[in-house]
């Protein structure tokens, strides 16, 4: 039998869930008063000019008989015997036994006419058994009852990737329903896929949590995506019901500086699979990723911007939540976070919550921030408002604070060598980088070292700072980074500090980067200016590994990317050269082309789409042209198309995309290319198939070939044809198709608006301590 947690609910909650449970059950319209410090009416029912009923909600879950009696007699006791309504009703989380409740009836005589008027813990499940659309429409009720999590406990243990239940739980008391909710459920329901896209801070992983767990209740078995879409690609079985949720999904996979979203042909792969799961009706696809991430995306990448993708998207804003709805988000914080009393009389005393729910910098993130008393303990009670009001005003405060006086030095200059890796990184991958840094600065600012600052550093930090799952590292949210980001290219120090202690390419890069995107005089003037400490960095990180290689059970190695592609390398000094014509630059450039042409020529080994990036920088780099770059394009074009006789399909689209563009391509160019394409024609495709190990990897051969057939000119029928037919050998019988329909939170539902400021103070009063 289904219990419910009632726990998870507010005072106002409940007083909801009431009212919905006896319009149901008595068919009549109840009316509901302000909440606060009523007069003994939270529910009333006119049936008459003298026939009035009026229902009294307790919401009491945890506390005993004796405590309510106790309340019911001193404080609604006199309220009912001044009201004299025709009918009373006690309805309590408490639960009671059949003396409790004549207990109750004797004390309220002669206005509770009968001990059915006194409901109980019990009483309300079984209202809620026997009218379950109000359970639905109560969805936080609905997702914490025993049912729902039993059957979201039972998928999440049996599914292949983590899904933190534990998590969701804990945020579900806070969570407030926007119109964000019933929009990104209906692309979701449509189309199998969603995208939720929006500022930091405004609640997009908590969006999509909600829908996996919703999800999780239909029997779908959640793939948390952590690895890209190779990985997602290898866990996809279009018989299950699957849900794949992949947080970040633009930055953690496809910006990273050295596993780009054009470098590895991830746009189309990622286009492919979200068409794969369209075709599925047992699949659906959640992603999350900051808006203006993916509109860089969108102008980096053609496939995309030609891709269904902005179909898919639900963009989440401010204006998605309505005041009433602000209102609630910060009234739940206060009302079930850990704050103590005093924290919040000072959120209470003079409104000072309507100063917070109309401010122009409100978001939920900073909401959860200042409602955590471990993060706010620091603060005595009397301050906490000003402390409030600063991290409105300047929402970077929220990091600064504890940087610059609750961490250690270790601590600090692990987030600061994690800056080129915002994304992620291995922590076998970030100690040496950590430990570059830590170092240099000991030295230079004259403090101690232990053998153990490393992970003391990550004590510190998790939770708070950064998370770790799986030996991975990455910030706990994207503001963290921004705000390390700012902290860099506000210090001079801090800029060389990064430039002395780098032992990767990703660290110069990521400072070239910061310095086109940002306005900071500091680190325009050092990247500028060509300094010998520039130029030193570059020299000791250009020519370092950008695989680390592990060796496997089966004797074989699996390769981590490490840093960023050789290839990418030279598009990079390429770019700087031109931006500031530096010829101390160009040099760097023509030694590093030298070695690594070198290099490819002995081992093969050169990664064909980033080289073409590479190509395409010099062809938009007039000034480089003119100083010995023409030499180095025809040099990289020559090895480029040498490789091809091993390219797959995406590289065979980039090639030819670049044939297409190319201002200059000569006959010698041209021969090679068709030689080479012919031999993949009659026989790479074939061995490209052959090496196919599912379905999805057939389906993007197929996908591949028909781009390339329909954008590039070429008639590739018979090739499409052989790829389709191993399609439908590999695929077997067809699936049938699911009777699922979704059923997770009614659009219909939203919480009733409170229209203006009183109805939020009455809702606020209920946190005033008796």
């Amino acid at each position: 039998m289904t219990t419910y947690d009632f726990q998870r609910l507010s005072p106002y909650d409940f007083e909801e869930l009431v009212r919905d449970l006896l319009q149901a059950e008595w068919g009549v319209l109840l009316e509901s008063f302000t909440v606060g410090k009523d007069a003994g009416i939270d529910l009333r029912c006119l049936r008459g000019p003298n026939d009035v009923v009026i229902v009294q909600c307790k919401h009491s879950a945890g506390t005993s008989y004796s405590q309510m009696i106790r309340s019911l007699r001193t404080v609604e006791l006199p309220k009912v015997q001044a009201l004299k309504p025709g009918r009373y009703l006690v309805v309590t989380t408490t639960g009671l036994t059949p003396s409790n409740k004549d207990g109750i009836a004797t004390l309220f005589s002669p206005y509770i006419h009968n001990v059915t008027d006194v409901v109980g813990r019990d009483d309300v499940e079984n209202l809620l058994r026997r009218h379950p659309a109000v359970e639905l429409a109560n969805f936080k009720l609905w997702l914490a009852s025993t049912a729902v999590m039993t059957r979201v406990l039972h998928n999440a243990e049996h599914c292949q990737t983590d899904f933190e239940v534990d998590r969701v739980l804990r945020k579900l008391p806070v969570f407030v329903q926007s119109d964000g909710f019933p929009r990104a459920q209906k692309i979701l329901s449509e189309t199998h896929t969603v995208v939720i896209s929006g500022a930091p801070g405004i609640g997009k992983t908590t969006l999509a949590d909600m829908l996996l767990y919703a999800h999780l209740d239909q029997g779908f078995e959640p793939v948390v995506v952590q690895g890209g879409i190779v990985e997602a690609k290898r866990l996809f079985d279009k018989s299950k019901r699957q849900i794949f949720y992949f947080d970040d999904f633009l930055g953690s996979t496809f910006f990273s500086g050295h596993d780009g979203l054009i470098d590895r042909n991830q746009d189309a792969s990622l286009i492919a699979f979200i068409e794969a799961v369209g075709r599925s009706p047992n699949s659906r696809f959640v992603l999350t990723t900051r808006e203006h991430v993916l509109r860089s995306a969108l102008k980096m990448s053609e496939r995309l911007t030609h891709s269904q993708i902005l179909d898919h998207r639900c963009v989440l804003e401010l204006g998605d939540y309505t005041y009433t709805q602000k209102a609630r988000i910060l009234y739940n914080h206060l009302y079930f976070s850990d704050l103590p009393q005093d924290y919040r009389d000072e959120v209470l005393e003079g409104e000072f919550y309507l100063q917070i729910v109309k401010h122009r910098n409100f978001v939920p993130r900073i909401i959860e921030w200042l409602s955590g008393y471990v993060r706010v303990k620091e603060v005595p009670p009397q301050l906490y408002r000003t402390h409030v009001a600063q991290l409105l005003e300047s929402p970077e405060r929220i990091w600064s604070h504890a940087f610059n006086h609750q961490i250690s030095s270790a601590a600090r200059n692990l987030l600061l060598s994690m800056a080129a890796s915002k994304y992620g990184i291995e922590l076998a991958d970030l100690e040496p980088m950590w430990a570059a840094l830590h170092h240099h600065c000991s030295r230079k600012y004259n403090f101690s070292t232990t053998p153990h600052d490393f992970m003391q550093a990550l004590d510190e930090l998790e939770g708070s700072f950064i998370n770790i799952k799986n030996q991975r590292i990455t910030f706990a949210n994207p503001s963290i980074h921004d705000f390390v980001d700012n902290l860099i290219c506000g210090s001079e120090e801090h800029i060389n500090d990064q430039l002395d202690s780098a032992i990767r390419f990703v660290q110069p890069q990521h400072l070239f980067d910061l310095a086109n995107e940002r306005s900071s005089p500091a680190l325009a003037a050092i990247m500028a200016d060509n300094s010998p400490r520039l130029l030193d960095c570059l020299q000791r990180v250009l020519y370092g590994p950008h695989l680390r290689w592990t060796r496997r059970s089966d004797g074989g190695s699996v390769g981590t990317f490490l840093d960023t592609y050789p290839e990418s390398r030279l598009q990079f000094l390429v770019e700087w050269s031109e931006r500031g014509q530096s010829r101390a630059l160009l040099e760097v450039l023509r030694k590093a082309s030298d070695f690594f042409l070198a290099q490819w020529a002995d081992t093969r080994q050169l990664d064909i789409t980033p080289a073409i990036r590479a190509i395409e920088a010099i062809d938009g780099a007039p000034w480089v042209q003119d100083n010995g770059g023409r030499g180095l394009r025809s040099a990289l074009l020559e090895v480029v198309l040498d490789e091809m006789s091993s390219a797959r399909v995406y590289e065979w689209d980039s090639m030819l995309e670049y044939r297409q563009k190319a201002k200059t391509w000569d006959d010698k160019y041209e021969f090679a290319l068709q030689t080479r394409l012919a031999r993949y024609k009659e026989d790479g495709i074939d061995d490209e198939a052959r090496d196919c190990s599912s379905i999805s990897e057939l389906e993007e051969l197929r996908d591949g070939l028909v781009r390339i057939q329909k954008d590039r000119g070429l008639s590739l029928v018979d090739a499409i044809s052989s790829v389709e037919s191993r399609l439908e050998e590999y695929e077997g019988p067809e699936q049938p198709i699911s009777t699922y329909e979704d059923r997770s939170f009614p659009e219909s539902y939203r919480a009733p608006d409170l229209p203006n400021d009183e109805e939020i103070r009455n809702l606020f009063r209920t946190l005033i301590s008796p």
